[in-house]
């Protein structure tokens, strides 16, 4: 490589004087390179050395052309890669938009399949508001209609009310003549509760009384059904409890025939039928109006006017036998039937008087016994009210109470009185955690053995009066109503 290069120069630079000497260096390496040749083999050398420069110079010459060349392929290469990367750059560019383009009709098919579903939703919306707009039509037509019907019916209405309101001037003119009575409902409201004291005066004289030793089996007391009508068991002894709890369940069955035979809205007729018949009218009129019942009332009073006091005789006699036999076994003292049956003769008697002014009030009275039955009249307080006497009658110790929860009437002791779903006397009713109720419950306990039907889920006569066994047994308390509470304070009917 280096004896072509220094020829290549000499060939560039032929005017050099150091070219024979190096041709001499030349030959005598050629020598002693090819001392076994002829020198005459050096003018051939030195021919072909010339050819071969001859082709080196040309081969240099095509070389620089090809670099030249080369060189401008270069350029050419170098300019047709920036115009082919601005080509791949825009390529790139409009793939970019293209994918842009892709997406944005993408989005754009998505939200034209969105906007043909609210369509869709719309065109039913807009069916549906058109069959509720027709159906509107229909029912501002009924209304239209109706309306037009309560027009009508009113100016019936006021041709009623009108001829309502003449029956009224007539009867405020002449009110005896109807047999209306004019009653200050306070004043009936204390005569109310004055038969509720004599009521509780009666049972304490003569039921508050210790038996002899032949009824305390009190044998011929479940034969005349009074245990049957003791809301809780009662213990064959004469303790405190005992005594109390038969004086309660005596005075229960006194209210009981009370509200069966005495306080009826009228006395007759009496038949089973013709009762029925007259209920169903009275409870029609007053459906339709208070003033009408009223008037219907009053005319069915006066249409019996003149055989009612016979009746009412023969029906407190009546009530009376039917009371005493229940509780007769209890009067065991001498002429103690007898004072009984006189007492309560006048006080039935007396609760008649008291009654008929009910009857013949403008307002109707009602009476209830059951202490289950609430009043709807909440702003009244407590309906149902205790009698202290059965607390203060026993002592008990603390834990022998039964929780506070456990507070429920068992027992109507007098019944409740109301005119125009309005209470004006409240009634008195035997509270489950009274003293004598919870030690009568605890000595029954103590001297009865469990109830063993009872216990294991049985159905007894005591479950079937929703009667509540003694501590012991097992429990069958029913629900009660949270409102349905006792009022510790208030009016009760215990002797002053």
């Amino acid at each position: 490589m280096s004896v072509a290069n220094s020829t290549n120069e000499s060939s560039k630079n032929p005017s050099k004087p150091k070219r024979p000497l190096r041709i001499k260096e030349f030959i005598a390496l050629g020598k002693e390179i090819f001392n076994e040749k002829e020198l005459g083999d050096y003018d051939q050398l030195l021919t072909q050395k010339k050819d071969l420069e001859q082709q080196l110079l040309s081969k240099n010459q095509e070389l620089d052309a090809k670099n030249k060349k080369l060189s401008e392929l270069e350029v050419e290469n170098t300019t047709q890669f920036e115009r082919f990367e601005k080509r791949v750059i825009a390529c790139d560019t409009w793939k970019n938009k293209a994918k842009d383009l892709e997406n944005k009709l993408t989005e754009a098919r998505e939200t034209a399949t969105e906007a043909d579903k609210i369509v869709e939703i719309s065109k039913a919306t807009i069916n549906d508001l058109g069959n509720e707009l027709r159906n509107h039509k229909k029912k501002l037509d009924n209304m239209k209609a109706e309306l037009e019907a309560t027009r009508k019916n009113r100016e019936s209405s006021e041709y009623e009310l009108v001829g309502a309101k003449n029956k009224l001037k007539y009867m405020q003119q002449e009110p005896r003549r109807l047999g209306l009575v004019r009653v200050n409902l306070d004043v009936l409201s204390d005569k109310f509760r004055a038969l509720g004291v004599e009521s509780h005066n009666i049972t304490r004289t003569f039921f508050r009384t210790k038996l002899p030793p032949n009824l305390l089996p009190m044998k011929e007391l479940e034969n005349s059904g009074f245990l049957k009508a003791a809301p809780r068991k009662i213990p064959s002894t004469n303790s405190d409890a005992a005594q109390y709890l038969r004086m309660a369940t005596a005075a229960g069955i006194i209210a009981e025939k009370l509200c069966t035979y005495i306080f009826r809205p009228y006395y007759q007729p009496s038949s089973a039928y013709d009762r029925t018949v007259m209920d169903e009218i009275l409870k029609m009129l007053e459906e339709k109006d208070d003033f009408r019942e009223t008037v219907f009332r009053l005319q069915l009073l006066a249409a019996y006017e003149s055989k009612e006091e016979v009746f009412v005789h023969n029906l407190v006699y009546s009530t009376v036998e039917e009371i005493l036999e229940i509780v007769g076994p209890l009067l065991f003292s001498p002429g103690a039937r007898e004072d009984f049956q006189s007492r309560l003769t006048t006080f039935l008697k007396d609760a008649v008087e008291v009654w008929r002014a009910v009857q013949k009030s403008p307002w109707k009275g009602v009476v209830s016994n059951d202490p289950e039955n609430t009043h709807p009249n909440n702003d009244q307080g407590e309906v149902w009210i205790l009698n202290p006497e059965y607390n203060d009658a026993v002592e008990l110790a603390e834990d022998h109470m039964p929780p506070l929860t456990v507070q429920e009437p068992i027992l109507s002791l007098f019944p409740q009185l109301s005119f125009e779903e309005e209470i004006k006397c409240q009634g008195c009713a035997l509270w489950s955690d009274q003293r004598t109720v919870v030690a009568a419950g605890i000595e029954y306990a103590h001297s009865n053995p469990p109830n063993l039907a009872l216990s294991r889920g049985l159905p007894s006569r005591w479950a079937n009066n929703r009667q509540k066994p003694s501590l012991g047994e097992e429990p069958l308390t029913p629900p009660t109503s949270p409102t349905r509470r006792r009022q510790p304070g208030g009016q009760s009917f215990s002797v002053h």
